[in-house]
């Protein structure tokens, strides 16, 4: 396989950055309830992401990278997935390289091929993140 394909190094971008900071938990309604329960998890991950290093981020990285590659060497492209927290192999990542879960973001699935990458995050259509 070419060496280190654009859309693997977008998407392993993409999750770094969403695990870093940029996710927002949301349980997608209104109600005085989910509005506590969104507040109190927002502050939950903010304390569990002071404790990412740049080792782990290294780590999952790598794991990521390599398992993307050897997807979309194998069956032409790789799906990644969250649901409550990361399922498969963004669940694998996460284990190998000590990162707490809950940093993920919910409902996010994401297509990656070797010249596109789409993600759907929270109930929400397939965006292109990338594309040749």
């Amino acid at each position: 396989m070419e060496a280190k394909l654009r859309s693997i190094e977008v998407t392993t971008e993409w999750w770094v950055d969403k695990i870093q900071g940029s996710v927002q938990f949301n349980g997608g309604n209104r109600n005085i309830t989910n509005i506590m329960i969104n507040s109190l998890t927002s502050e939950f991950l903010k304390k569990n992401q002071t404790r990412l290093t740049a080792s782990k981020i290294s780590n999952f990285k790598e794991y990521l990278k390599n398992f993307i590659e050897s997807e979309i060497e194998e069956y032409g492209r790789c799906d990644l997935m969250t649901s409550y927290g990361p399922l498969g192999i963004l669940s694998k990542a996460a284990n190998q390289s000590q990162i707490t879960k809950s940093l993920f973001p919910r409902k996010t699935n994401m297509i990656v091929t070797k010249d596109k990458v789409m993600v759907a995050e929270g109930y929400g259509n397939y965006e292109t993140i990338y594309s040749e």
